[in-house]
């Protein structure tokens, strides 16, 4: 099984202090024993781009489309489970259905799972925020994390992203998609607006999206396209972190709603 870490609203400055690797002002030569000078660094396209914008070299790259650094590593490095940490509380909260894993190799019957999610998530959706009041949409679904609003307005954007992102790879040879930073378009103001308006927009995004997925091909699902920050990613294993997508942050309402008894 590959395993993946997701995480939905980190704190830029602790990723920042945390997990970022040391480095050394431009010019700087790290400590060594030679006196020979450093090479000098190439850098990507993408990589240029990064060195020049102070807002993604501030992100690092952990918090674009809702994933974590470690999803490009599980991509392409098949963990052993023994190698997962346990799950303390906190993870609980953040990962209410586990940590995103997917098979190293999908079957059609696995497909027809994930696809049966994507199916049933509007009516889901649509009943775990069923009847909550403007002050309980306003509550984040742990300490924090975002508020239930800011999680149903994520999934319309998440999933309206994700289907353009099959239509690209289904109509182009392993396009380059445009990255987004998650936490910066949940505070926008329209992260504000009434739920029923991405409740809606998930409806429409979906009914399209499962009738693109059941008319795909194996030889379709092995497409796919490249994240200018984790890599290649094929169909297979979008569909697969929907599928998890889904349920993940659908269990984030639920599960709030169980604990406050709502």
């Amino acid at each position: 099984m590959l395993r993946f870490q997701h995480e939905e609203a980190p704190s830029r400055h602790s990723l920042v202090a945390g997990m970022r690797k040391p480095c050394f002002r431009r010019g700087q030569a790290p400590p060594s024993s030679s006196s020979s000078p450093p090479s000098p660094r190439r850098l990507t396209t993408a990589g240029r781009r990064r060195e020049k914008d102070p807002k993604a070299q501030a992100l690092g790259s952990f918090s674009y489309d809702g994933l974590s650094q470690s999803i490009h590593q599980a991509l392409s490095t098949s963990l052993r489970s023994d190698s997962v940490s346990p799950m303390t509380p906190l993870n609980e909260l953040q990962f209410p259905v586990g940590e995103l894993s997917a098979p190293k190799h999908t079957t059609p019957a696995d497909r027809a799972a994930y696809i049966e999610v994507l199916r049933m998530l509007p009516q889901r959706l649509d009943a775990a925020v069923e009847g909550l009041t403007d002050p309980q949409l306003d509550t984040p679904y742990r300490e924090g994390g975002w508020t239930v609003r800011q999680v149903v307005h994520h999934v319309a954007d998440s999933h309206a992203n994700s289907y353009m992102r099959f239509k690209l790879a289904l109509t182009e040879d392993w396009p380059t998609i445009k990255a987004y930073d998650q936490d910066a378009w949940a505070n926008l103001t329209d992260s504000k607006m009434p739920v029923q308006v991405s409740l809606d927009m998930v409806a429409a995004i979906h009914a399209r999206w499962v009738v693109l997925l059941e008319a795909m091909t194996e030889e379709q699902f092995a497409l796919g396209f490249t994240h200018p920050v984790y890599g290649r990613l094929t169909l297979d294993s979008a569909l697969a972190m929907y599928d998890w997508h889904s349920r993940h942050h659908t269990a984030h309402i639920t599960n709030l709603r169980g604990r406050m008894g709502w």
